[in-house]
Order: structure tokens, then C-alpha cells, then sequence
């Protein structure tokens, strides 16, 4: 069973286990029926969820660890870096937090250094996606979408 889907579901999933601490809010990516969550204060975005997803994948975020499947990046780091920094994840298999830091962001190069020392790249590359409404009520148009291929 995949849980309620939606916002409010997601919202009201996590209020349960969280009182008081859970704020529902709309725009925050993704769709009204492919929840999203916010979850400080290590900035993780995770998006479709569902409430029976949703509070696993919320506890395992707020113990430093990141569901991959549902990961979509860190606020802190601009588009580039996030697609850069989940294709190492998934390619080393890294789901703790702590495990990878941001080195540095040259071009379209970015290097992140894992928990073990070792250096780790991904070259990022931006092409254009298929034609969608940027927002509610826009008329759609191509989106930028980013690649990241791990090298090295």
C-alpha cells in the first residue's frame, strides 16, 4: 500500500510523528499529487512522497540519513550541484548527510570529498526537457534539464 497521496496527507502523515513541527505549504516543486518535504536543518529535499513514505523517509533524514530514491537535492547548493552531488550518491551508494562535502564547482565540473578522503567528480550538463507549464496557469515551454555523469 502506497499511503494517501497528496500535500495534505503528507503534511498530516508527518504532523503525527512530528507535532508542531510540520508547516504545509504549496510551490515548493513537484505537484500537489507527488508531495515534497523540506527537512532542516540540513536543507534535504525529498520529493514523491506519500504519508505512508513520507515518515520513514522524513525519520531517515532527520537521523543524517537520505532515502535516495526519493532525494532531489540540498537548498543550500544551486541545480547543478544538486543533480552533481545525487549522481555520486547514487553511484557510491553515500546516503549518509555528513558523508560528502561540496569541494568546489568549476564549469560544469564539480568535486565533492567522501567521508574516506577520497575525491569524487561529476560533469554536469544542461539540455532542453520537454514542453510544461513553468507554473500554475503558464503556458508550457521547454525546461532545462541536468545530467550529471560521474568521472574519474
Amino acid at each position: 500500500m502506497l499511503g494517501e497521496i497528496g500535500i495534505a496527507a503528507v503534511a498530516q502523515a508527518l504532523e503525527r510523528i512530528l507535532p508542531g513541527q510540520v508547516y504545509e505549504c504549496s510551490h515548493l516543486g513537484g505537484h500537489r499529487f507527488a508531495a515534497n518535504v523540506l527537512v532542516f536543518p540540513a536543507g534535504i529535499h525529498l520529493g514523491r512522497l506519500a504519508s505512508e513514505s513520507a515518515v520513514p523517509v522524513v525519520a531517515d533524514a532527520l537521523a543524517g540519513r537520505i532515502d535516495l530514491a526519493h532525494y532531489r537535492g540540498r537548498v543550500a547548493y544551486p541545480a547543478g550541484v544538486q543533480a552533481a552531488e545525487l549522481a555520486v550518491r547514487n553511484a557510491e551508494g553515500i546516503d549518509a548527510v555528513a558523508d560528502l562535502s561540496l569541494v568546489a564547482a568549476e564549469d560544469e565540473v564539480v568535486r565533492f570529498r567522501g567521508a574516506d578522503g577520497r575525491e569524487h567528480a561529476a560533469v554536469v550538463e544542461e539540455r532542453l526537457g520537454p514542453s510544461v507549464p513553468a507554473s500554475c496557469g503558464a503556458d508550457p515551454e521547454p525546461q532545462a534539464v541536468l545530467t550529471a555523469q560521474v568521472v574519474g
